[in-house]
């Protein structure tokens, strides 16, 4: 959910978007001004103009708050993903 001004909202996950992007930033395996995609692909509930909102926020925020969680690579599909109870949610394969 987005502010009028295009800000994310605070929701419940906006901690989870933000140690996402931090262990992708600390994997090296992207340029983070591509990380919206990946953003959408580990949290396909967010919208384009959701994931960029929250990227923004986390840009700003950057280096304000140590990462709480810590991401995983999926062995099946690559992508950088909290697994729950072993299982990636980006392509629901057990790790």
């Amino acid at each position: 959910m987005l502010k009028q001004d295009h800000t994310p909202a605070e929701t419940p996950n906006q901690q989870l978007y933000f140690d996402y992007l931090d262990d992708l930033r600390t994997s090296g395996k992207v340029n983070m001004f591509g990380a919206i995609p990946h953003l959408q692909k580990a949290f396909p509930e967010l919208s384009r103009p959701e994931a960029n909102a929250h990227f923004i926020a986390w840009m700003k925020a950057f280096g304000k708050e140590p990462a709480k969680e810590h991401f995983q690579e999926c062995q099946t599909c690559g992508a950088l993903a909290k697994l729950q109870k072993g299982l990636c949610p980006a392509c629901n394969e057990k790790n």
